[in-house]
């Protein structure tokens, strides 16, 4: 049991060390502590090999704790450092040990995806925490558990919030999960999902596990809480596939949750498991590997997932009358070709011919040609129902970029020092705009770029179209030309020269606008609410998702990529002639 000795234990996500706490406190069917009283001094008090408290000067002991946490944040450190602290005290009272507090030294400053001495982001003060994970590292874990950070990192360079790049975790998920989805799937992989950290940290705690020259194969457990999109989502077949080959026995229970879906899929996912704390659907997953069965097959995997459209409080009654993995509410799933958890099929949906793909050297498909919709990744910057507004806008940003390439050019200022996001009110850096610089591209201001799209279905709005800017955009426009006989530029006179005889140059398509509110002077008052429409027209499809349910239009009009959803991007396959 997890009480015996040399069962070591190890949150290595702790947060405020929420896991430990309840491991320390909570009891069994029969009223008994899991960790049993005769056994608990040993569990916790063992002392790791390194000072774990800074700056406190605490001498190094012998012993090891089998009771393991690593915290990357040093508030919620302290703070899992005092609640389990306090668990440990609280069982002392409850055993008449009299009221004795003792420091929890098993709980590392330490991020857990680094691998110390090599990669460390600590300061010298910290070196006894380096020296303590190393200690750590050497330790056979027979069960690893907790809660990893879910976050997919920023979707663009604009967001300005990168996650921190792990190279050896990303080369392992490369050589495994992605390697193994190429092999069932014959794609490579992709999306969100497949980036997400609570990824890295599945391939971290399988091979901290899985045997090596330093360790042999032995009995272990992984345990975790994080986002459903490993049971459903299409670009972790991969991930699925390994697990399989890694474990014995795989279980996972779906509490579902998941608020970004819509209409009535929304009211079948029920509450969100952590309220409005996150609106990612959750499941609890554990993974088993036992040496003593025969690993060349792939592992059992047994599935539950909690009925459709259950409040919070119902889903925690149900999960507690589930009580544990023996019971009848998980079913065995089969292995499939593409190793579907759930909504399991014949093989004959694979066999069908596909609309299209994105790897155009396929043949085998029924539309060749398409393409993305617009995609910006600074939408707020280059879209406007009102054209003069968007011209100010674009002309702010020009500005902006611009400042920064003669900046740049003068080596007065590095590219990275050049594109932080300290001037939102006038751009934001994209990885295009970023490109560009480092590039040295000068962006100058051209009315006839301002074109309709349609951001919504009906809901077209002006965005200012220049690859220069925008993350993509050039192959889809090319489905959409212009009118060249709508597209004719007229010339007006404005009395005057600089900005307003550049913005004077307008085509009698740009200037079909929604408002005719703060005309410039000189400009055409030809009207604008003439809908203007490209001689092509296509077909829009969105691509496969978990989280929305497939949809498609026609449109005339340049798309934006989530045109028909918030999530899933579009794709335009022209119409036949």
């Amino acid at each position: 049991s997890i009480s015996d000795e040399n069962v070591h234990v190890l949150d290595p996500f702790c947060g405020t060390g929420t896991f430990l706490t309840q491991l320390l406190e909570l009891r069994d069917a029969q009223g008994e502590h899991i960790i049993r009283d005769e056994d608990i001094d040993r569990k916790y008090l063992g002392e790791i090999h390194a000072n774990v408290h800074p700056p406190s000067n605490k001498s190094t002991k012998d012993k090891t704790t089998e009771i393991h946490a690593n915290e990357l944040v040093l508030l919620a450190y302290y703070i899992a450092a005092l609640k389990i602290e306090e668990a440990k005290h609280t069982r002392n009272l409850e055993a008449g040990k009299g009221d004795v507090y003792q420091p929890f030294n098993g709980i590392l400053l330490t991020d857990t995806f680094l691998n110390p001495p090599e990669q460390t982001s600590f300061t010298d003060y910290l070196d006894e925490n380096v020296q303590g994970r190393l200690s750590q590292d050497k330790i056979p874990m027979t069960l690893i558990f907790g809660n990893p950070p879910w976050s997919s990192g920023q979707k663009s360079a604009g967001d300005d919030n990168p996650n921190i790049e792990y190279e050896a975790i990303g080369d392992r998920i490369d050589a495994t999960y992605g390697a193994k989805h190429r092999e069932v799937t014959g794609k490579s992989r992709g999306g969100n999902a497949s980036g997400n950290l609570y990824i890295k940290a599945l391939r971290w705690m399988t091979d901290r596990i899985l045997p090596n020259e330093e360790r042999e194969d032995y009995p272990s457990i992984i345990g975790c809480l994080h986002p459903n999109s490993l049971t459903d989502g299409t670009s972790l077949a991969g991930v699925r596939a390994m697990m399989r080959e890694e474990f014995s026995s795989i279980y996972v229970v779906n509490l579902l949750g998941n608020a970004y879906k819509s209409g009535d899929e929304r009211q079948k996912e029920g509450d969100p498991v952590f309220g409005q704390g996150t609106r990612n659907g959750v499941q609890i997953t554990f993974l088993v590997r036992n040496p003593s069965k025969d690993l060349s097959e792939p592992a059992t995997l047994s599935y539950a997932q909690v009925p459709d459209r259950m409040s919070l409080e119902r889903k925690f009654e149900w999960l507690a009358e589930t009580g544990d993995v023996t019971s009848p509410e998980l079913k065995e799933v089969p292995v499939t070709p593409r190793h579907d958890w759930v909504n399991l099929s014949d093989g004959t949906y694979e066999k069908l011919l596909p609309v299209c793909d994105t790897d155009k050297s396929n043949p085998s498909v029924a539309a060749s040609n398409h393409a993305r919709g617009v995609g910006t990744s600074c939408d707020v910057y280059v879209y406007s129902f009102s054209r003069d507004a968007l011209e100010e806008k674009i002309l702010n940003l020009i500005d902006a970029y611009n400042e920064a390439l003669d900046d740049v050019e003068c080596d007065l200022l590095s590219v990275e020092s050049a594109t932080q996001n300290i001037q939102l009110e006038a751009i934001k850096w994209t990885d295009t705009l970023k490109t560009s610089l480092k590039q040295k591209k000068k962006i100058e201001f051209e009315p006839q770029r301002i074109r309709e799209v349609l951001y919504r279905p009906f809901t077209k709005l002006w965005l200012y179209e220049d690859d220069h800017i925008l993350s993509s955009v050039s192959t889809v426009s090319k489905m959409f030309p212009r009118d060249e006989k709508q597209d004719r530029t007229m010339q007006y006179s404005t009395g005057g020269g600089g900005l307003q005889s550049n913005l004077g140059r307008l085509s009698v398509q740009h200037l079909r606008l929604r408002d005719t509110r703060n005309l410039h002077p000189g400009r055409s008052q030809i009207s604008r609410d003439q809908p203007s429409q490209s001689g092509n027209s296509a077909i829009l499809i969105t691509s496969p998702a978990s989280v929305a349910k497939f949809a498609t239009m026609a449109t005339r009009t340049l798309p934006d990529l989530h045109i028909m959803s918030g999530i899933n991007a579009a794709r335009a396959i022209p119409r036949a002639k």
